[in-house]
């Protein structure tokens, strides 16, 4: 009995890893082409107009998914329990569509009269690039609801290569400057749409027959709980730079905007794995043993994104150097402190895979919002006074309430057993490592990235004999030529 337990646990953990890896060739390697792509932003666009770029990045972030009342998200969730059910399918995703259509027929009228209106610069890009992102956001969690994460995956990757070329194209060629990012983002966003559309074969899964007023009204019930979260979460994250942008101007927010450069790459490999993460969690919620899985996840979880969060900040000065111009030197003051608010997302954010796949998503707004306001208020007061420092520790601030209260609340849905050696450890190594970081000599830089390479190096020893049987089976697969058709299998 214990040896089929084992076995249950080890596939769990396999079909984790791999819906992590999968999804993370896509969703990295676009971030990639993009962050290698900062040598040219930053010759070819002043702060100023990489701060205005940057805001309206920002507003397309939150605008997409509020505006679709999270039903993306909602119909990820629901057509997870419908994999093995076809015509539950078509419903889904039949009446999901038909309500975008309405949705978008509203707002596109309304959003050009409030841009003319208020004579918003640049406003039909901009309100292209909201209504591709609501298109495209939407089909990348249709094909995660199907299950079709390499689907996902390849979209992504399109994207990210779309923009870059697109980018290249527009700001270093045609001299559009931020006018040319805009447009290159909703170029990108259209053609990977596309794609999905052709790939997850939507054709055959869109019936008229399909739509019903009921699927909808589901679906927005368990959806509109996470447009407040969405929103508070997105606003936890951005209010610092939109308050940035209105007392210290876009010059500073251009600054802070390649600061939190570093912050992003952490968040976006963590992005991948919550992806997985929250799909592993709702199927496997109702196991016996998910007490124990869930709390395996989360422990492993802590420490890989600890030590990310100790990589970065150890190295971003090397990166720096490389690939930003000299003119923004000023971001590398804030990049520990971004990176560690970051950290602190993650540890937050990791408990929505247990609200979610519980469909407690009211808890998700209740929590976000409280500790928006308190994030806006240590803004608004603080940020006029101590400038861009503010900003980013009132980021560490926000999330580490947001953890602590999450991790009280959780208790009460599921007893996590947590390993507090290794928070103890990582809150060390952190302390030494930011220490070294600001005070800024030749031999601290080196003793913080002896110090890191010496924990990988102890990390890599104790799991020694997963890793080694982990390459044992990819040195096998290349040996019988089969490594292409199934490394993911």
């Amino acid at each position: 009995m214990d040896g089929k337990v084992s076995l249950i646990v080890m596939n769990r953990k396999k079909e984790l890893i791999k819906n992590t890896l999968i999804l993370m060739l896509g969703q990295i390697s676009g971030q990639a082409i993009s962050f290698l792509m900062l040598p040219i932003y930053t010759t070819y666009l002043k702060p100023k107009d990489y701060g205005l770029v940057d805001l309206i990045s920002i507003l397309s972030s939150v605008l997409a998914p509020t505006l679709l009342f999270q039903l993306n998200m909602g119909s990820f969730r629901f057509l997870i329990d419908a994999r093995n059910d076809r015509e539950k399918q078509k419903n889904i995703i039949s009446s999901v569509m038909i309500a975008i259509l309405l949705l978008l027929l509203i707002y596109m009228p309304l959003g050009i009269t409030v841009g003319f209106a208020f004579s918003i610069e640049y406003i039909n890009l901009i309100l292209a690039s909201i209504f591709s992102s609501m298109v495209y956001i939407l089909f990348l969690q249709f094909a995660r609801g199907l299950g079709k994460n390499n689907l996902f995956s390849v979209a992504c990757l399109i994207d990210g290569v779309v923009l870059v070329i697109s980018n290249i194209l527009f700001i270093v060629t045609l001299k559009m400057g931020a006018q040319g990012m805009i447009l290159s983002s909703v170029i990108s966003n259209i053609i990977a749409t596309l794609y999905l559309i052709v790939a997850t074969d939507i054709n055959n899964l869109f019936c008229k027959k399909s739509i019903k007023k009921n699927t909808v009204k589901e679906i927005v019930k368990y959806s509109l709980p996470l447009v407040p979260n969405g929103i508070s979460w997105w606003a936890v994250g951005t209010i610092d730079k939109l308050l940035v942008s209105f007392f210290l101007g876009l010059y500073k927010n251009g600054i802070y905007a390649i600061a939190n450069k570093f912050a992003i790459i952490f968040n976006c490999i963590y992005y991948v794995f919550s992806l997985a993460w929250v799909e592993s969690s709702s199927l496997h919620i109702k196991d016996t043993d998910n007490q124990k899985y869930i709390s395996n996840v989360i422990n492993e979880s802590f420490r890989f994104f600890g030590l990310l969060s100790l990589i970065i900040i150890s190295f971003c000065k090397l990166a720096f150097m490389i690939m930003i111009n000299k003119q923004y030197n000023q971001s590398l003051l804030y990049v520990p402190i971004l990176v560690i608010g970051a950290l602190m997302s993650s540890v937050a954010d990791i408990y929505n895979g247990v609200y979610i796949a519980k469909k407690e998503t009211k808890k998700l707004a209740y929590s976000s919002i409280i500790v928006l306001v308190i994030n806006t208020l240590f803004c608004i007061i603080l940020i006029p006074k101590f400038g861009l420092y503010a900003a980013a520790i009132s980021t560490v601030f926000a999330y580490s309430l947001l953890s602590i209260y999450r991790y009280t609340d959780i208790k009460k849905i599921i007893n996590i057993d947590y390993k507090k050696e290794t928070i103890v450890v990582l809150a060390i190594l952190h302390i030494i490592i930011v220490s070294c970081y600001y005070i800024n000599n030749l031999f601290a830089t080196l003793l913080s990235n002896l110090i890191t390479i010496a924990y990988i190096t102890v990390l890599i020893v104790k799991h020694r004999k997963i890793l080694i049987n982990y390459f044992e089976k990819i040195k096998k697969k290349i040996l019988t030529n089969k490594i292409l058709f199934h490394f993911f299998d």
